[in-house]
């Protein structure tokens, strides 16, 4: 078993503060482009959304996907109020009313699908 070093205690040490510290703060993805705001409950669930966007926006194998558009991880810039409203309104939003928000945005719907149908009318949350 080979004992940790410093590098290594440091790193995780430093890691740990800054997942403290972002669970401080409201977090959002800024999609720079459309200049739209999405608002997440954790860091990681933005950052998550993010790499999913820039890994649907800038796939090599799909032309019509060449988008001046960069979803970042950015601070929630209102208060933290219109947050929780906005992390409450995704959450609430009917399956339809997200998968034609998601096709108008990126192309899927909210399970994935290239073009959306009536598939998901039987499994209604």
């Amino acid at each position: 078993m080979t004992t940790p070093n410093k590098t290594t205690t440091e790193t995780a040490a430093k890691e740990d503060r800054l997942r403290k510290q972002r669970k401080k703060l409201l977090w959002c993805v800024h999609i720079l482009g459309p200049d739209e705001l999405v608002a997440f409950a954790t860091y990681e669930e933005a950052e998550a959304h993010a790499q999913r966007l820039i890994d649907y926006l800038y796939d090599p194998t799909v032309p019509e996907h060449d988008v001046l558009c960069l979803p970042i991880v950015a601070l929630w810039p209102w208060s933290a109020e219109a947050h929780a409203a906005e992390i409450d309104k995704a959450r609430t939003r009917d399956d339809d009313d997200e998968c034609n928000l998601r096709m108008s945005y990126y192309g899927t719907c909210a399970r994935g699908t290239r073009g959306c149908s009536a598939m998901h009318k039987e499994t209604k949350r």
